[in-house]
């Protein structure tokens, strides 16, 4: 029983590496389609997060998002809440959220020629997350699971 809860807690661990990865993949495709629909049919933000065909992991954060907007017109406020409520489903760090929030805050604030230049930041800045979300995942995740079984089978053979 004990091995299998330590274990569990290292998948857990392990899963919440392979969500940030799926989620910062699906975020930087986010971003290129707002970018595609301000660039080409100069349309708000607010339409844009209800005109995003939502896929799996970024879907919760959208759907969420697309809820607060129904509540509230503040674009940015809605933005801000949703993630602050989604995060921890996936595993996002501080680093990750201070950057998203970011986009969501400045996204329709100002021409569409500086929204367009935010977005391109915004991708460049995606990418680098992402890219720390793979090696994280690919250098502790098989740590995780390995910990969560060694330390279980320890814990037992102290109890024997």
């Amino acid at each position: 029983m004990l091995i299998s809860c330590t274990s569990w807690m290292g998948y857990l661990a392990s899963h919440k590496l392979l969500m940030r990865k799926i989620f910062m993949e699906q975020y930087l495709q986010f971003i290129g389609f707002v970018q595609v629909q301000i660039g080409y049919a100069a349309i708000s933000p607010y339409k844009i997060a209800k005109k995003y065909p939502a896929r799996s992991e970024i879907g919760i954060f959208l759907e969420d998002l697309k809820q607060e907007l129904a509540c509230r017109e503040n674009f940015p406020k809605a933005w801000s809440n949703s993630i602050k409520k989604t995060k921890r489903e996936f595993g996002l760090t501080e680093s990750d959220v201070d950057m998203i929030l970011d986009f969501g805050e400045k996204l329709g604030t100002s021409d569409i020629r500086s929204q367009l230049k935010h977005c391109e930041v915004h991708t460049k800045l995606a990418s680098e997350h992402l890219k720390e979300a793979e090696r994280m995942k690919k250098e502790m995740s098989r740590l995780y699971l390995t910990l969560g079984i060694t330390i279980g089978t320890g814990l037992s053979l102290l109890f024997i």
